[in-house]
């Protein structure tokens, strides 16, 4: 009997310890690191509808006083392509924060549309061919429009999240009644991957005047949004077409490269960071 009670409390000891760590590590501050250095594109690759690979003839990318500015030299009457800024390098377990504020221009062939942008992260589509949208590759969208950010667009993707019953494309927590869904729904067969599916997020919390922070944690094929500190979105088993055994399905996406938008809309960027993460999955709430 002495025995098993000098077990049961080493291993009780031990759970406590190995909690302890655990906890630990979770509250160990982010190691934040600059992805956009403030002074120039390093480190970034840039793609013009039209235009050879980083060739931006009409300066739709500028940078200034730390900021990255979308069409600054633009006149605001012209019909302006589409563009994306692309990281060089992967990436897979991560947080990732960045602001935006809006400018006053806005371009054919948007210019009466709201003012419009966008992350992209795990791009995985790099056959420029291919791309869809006006010239966006295959990716996970984290929105960046008026009165939208934080909604997200499966660009050939696919993605599970927790929806409204009631309203099936609105993100709704599970621990609020939300029920998986997988968005687009098709499971097999040659439509996969050419759709582009929209989950919105839970509600509007962006400002349409001065800076908004957004950051967005990616763990693998799991993601959460966050827009000016409240959680807006959270996405998990997303996943990518690919032919196994010659029959187009989905695989698991869990890295690729990270994209900023410019679609016809003024916008600056800045302070856009990045800090790894553990490789565990999210917690359930």
């Amino acid at each position: 009997m002495k025995t098993c009670l000098m077990k049961s409390g080493t291993t009780f000891l031990f759970l406590i310890l190995f909690g302890a760590v655990c906890l630990a590590e979770e509250a160990e501050p982010l190691q934040w690191q600059p992805l956009f250095n403030g002074e120039n594109l390093d480190g970034w690759d840039l793609f013009i509808t039209g235009q050879p690979d980083n060739e931006d003839r009409h300066q739709y990318f500028t940078v200034h006083d730390g900021m990255i500015h979308t069409y600054r030299q633009t006149d605001p009457d012209t019909r302006v392509s589409y563009g994306v800024i692309m990281t060089k390098k992967e990436y897979s377990h991560y947080r990732l924060r960045f602001e935006y504020k809006w400018g006053t221009k806005k371009f054919v062939p948007r210019k009466k549309s709201k003012r419009d942008a966008g992350l992209l992260f795990h791009c995985f589509g790099l056959d420029r061919s291919k791309w869809v949208a006006g010239g966006f590759p295959q990716s996970v969208e984290c929105q960046v429009q008026e009165g939208d950010t934080g909604d997200t667009y499966l660009v050939a993707s696919q993605a599970r999240s927790f929806v409204s019953p009631s309203a099936p494309s609105i993100y709704l927590p599970e621990a609020k009644g939300g029920i998986a869904k997988s968005i687009p729904e098709v499971t097999t067969g040659p439509s996969i991957g050419t759709q582009i599916g929209r989950i919105r997020r839970s509600q509007q919390l962006d400002r349409l005047e001065g800076w908004n922070l957004v950051e967005v944690e990616v763990r693998g094929d799991q993601a959460r949004y966050w827009v000016n500190g409240f959680l807006v979105m959270e996405l998990f088993d997303m996943k990518k077409p690919m032919l196994v055994n010659g029959v187009k399905t989905w695989v698991p996406l869990e890295k690729g490269t990270i994209c900023f938008q410019c679609e016809a809309s003024e916008i600056f960027y800045r302070k856009i960071q990045l800090a790894p993460v553990s490789k565990k999955g999210f917690s359930t709430e």
